[in-house]
C-alpha cells in the first residue's frame, strides 16, 4: 500500500499536531501508546466483521460489495491502521481477487483535521470522502442523505462518542443505524466516558482542570502571581511578562465575549463527560450490544501536546491572544495539573492511566 510522504503534510499545522500526538512524531509505524492499542482493539473488531461479510458472500449470490464507513475520521488513525492491517494480512487482496468491490467512507466535519485525512488518503481509489456538515445552509448533512439507507455493513466510530452531547448522539446513533444493513455492524471506542474506572481519569480531565486553573490565574492575579513564585529561575523565565498579558486580556473583555468564550469551551470539551450509562441508553433505541471499559496509560507530556493543538486552545478563548492563552494554559497544564494528576489515585510509575470505553453493536431487529 502506498502512502504519501507524511512530512509533506507539516504545513497543515492543526492537523500535524494532532497526527503527531497519535503518531510518535508524526511517523506511522509508530502509534503513541495511549492511543494505539485502543485503535487497534476497533480496527480488529472491524476486520473480523469484515471477513464475515467476504465469507457471506462466498456462500450467496448477494451483491460482491463491503462498505466500511470511519464516522467522525480527524486525521485518519482509524482508517489508516485499518487500511495498514487489511493489506498486511492479505484480506485487502483477497477480497479483490473474490471480486468484491471494497469501498472505505470517511466522513466528518470539514476542517483542517479532516483535511488532513483527504491528503494522507485520498489517492487511494477505495477510500471516498464525506463532508457532514453544509457550510453554506449551517446545518449537519444527515446521513442516509450522504451514504443511502441500509447499504453498509460496518462503522467505526474512533474517538468521536465522547464529543457529542446526548441530543446530537442520539441524532448520530440513528443516522448510523440508517445507513447500516440489518445484519451490520457498529464498532466504536472513546476515551472520555464517565465514571472513571478505578486508578484511572478520563481523558479530557486534565483540560477540565487546566481551564479551571487557568479561569482562576485570569479571575485573581494574587493567585497567577503566587503560582509564578514558586517556579525556579529557569521555569520561571518562560513566563516572563504574562501576569501583565493576562490582567490587559481580563480588561479588555467584554461580558458578552466571556459567555461566548465559555460556549466555546464547553463544545471543544464537554463540561461533565458523557456516561456508559447515557451512551447505552442511547444506543439501546436502535442498537443490541455491549459497552466495555478498560484502562490504558498515558503520559504527561501527551496531555501537555493534546492541549497545544491549536483547535485544543479554544478551551480558554477568554484571551484572545492566542501566544499569551497558549502561555497560560501552558503554566497551569504542566505545573499544578499534571503534577496533582501523577500524584493522586490514577498516577503510573511514569504517567497515569485513562479509561477506555468501547462497544461492539448490531441494529435491532424490527417487528413483523
Amino acid at each position: 500500500m502506498q502512502i504519501v510522504d507524511v512530512n509533506q503534510l507539516r504545513t497543515n499545522e492543526d492537523g500535524w499536531a494532532l497526527h503527531r500526538l497519535l503518531y510518535d512524531d508524526g511517523n506511522l509505524d509508530r502509534p503513541q501508546g495511549w492511543a494505539g492499542p485502543a485503535t487497534e482493539t476497533l480496527v480488529q473488531s472491524a476486520i473480523r466483521a469484515i471477513q464475515r461479510r467476504q465469507k457471506e458472500l462466498r456462500a450467496t449470490n448477494q451483491t460482491a460489495e463491503i462498505r466500511v464507513v470511519d464516522y467522525g475520521t480527524g486525521t485518519g488513525m482509524a482508517a489508516y491502521e485499518l487500511i495498514k492491517s487489511l493489506d498486511d494480512s492479505g484480506v485487502l487482496a483477497s477480497v479483490r481477487q473474490q471480486g468484491i468491490r471494497f469501498e472505505l467512507n470517511l466522513l466528518d466535519l470539514p476542517g483542517r483535521w479532516f483535511d488532513f485525512s483527504k491528503e494522507l488518503l485520498g489517492h487511494l481509489d477505495f477510500v471516498k470522502f464525506h463532508d457532514s456538515f453544509d457550510a453554506v445552509a449551517k446545518k449537519f448533512i444527515p446521513l442516509p442523505k450522504l451514504l443511502g439507507v441500509g447499504g453498509v455493513d460496518v462503522v467505526m466510530a474512533s474517538m468521536v462518542f465522547h464529543l457529542i452531547q446526548p441530543p446530537g448522539l442520539m441524532r448520530a446513533v440513528r443516522g448510523i443505524a440508517q445507513v447500516l444493513k440489518p445484519d451490520g455492524e457498529l464498532f466504536w471506542s472513546a476515551p472520555d466516558i464517565g465514571p472513571a474506572l478505578d486508578h484511572s481519569i478520563l481523558f479530557h480531565d486534565p483540560n477540565r482542570m487546566a481551564r479551571q486553573e487557568a479561569l482562576r490565574c485570569f479571575d485573581e492575579p494574587s493567585y497567577l502571581a503566587d503560582l509564578l513564585g514558586q517556579l525556579s529561575k529557569e521555569e520561571a523565565s518562560q513566563f516572563v511578562g504574562l501576569p501583565a498579558a493576562v490582567a490587559n486580556a481580563k480588561q479588555s473583555l467584554s461580558t458578552e465575549a466571556r459567555l461566548a468564550a465559555e460556549t466555546s469551551a464547553g463544545q471543544q470539551v464537554l463540561e461533565v463527560s458523557n456516561s456508559r450509562e447515557i451512551l447505552t441508553k442511547v444506543l439501546g433505541h436502535a442498537f443490541d450490544g455491549e459497552v466495555r471499559s478498560r484502562v490504558i496509560e498515558m503520559m504527561p507530556g501527551d496531555s501537555l501536546n493534546a492541549l497545544r493543538i491549536p483547535s485544543n486552545q479554544r478551551i480558554f478563548e477568554e484571551i484572545a491572544d492566542m501566544k499569551v492563552r497558549a502561555s497560560l494554559l501552558d503554566l497551569v497544564m504542566e505545573f499544578v495539573v499534571l503534577p496533582k494528576i501523577v500524584s493522586g489515585h490514577a498516577g503510573t510509575s511514569a504517567g497515569y492511566g485513562i479509561t477506555w470505553s468501547f462497544g461492539s453493536h448490531t441494529p435491532k431487529l424490527k417487528a413483523g
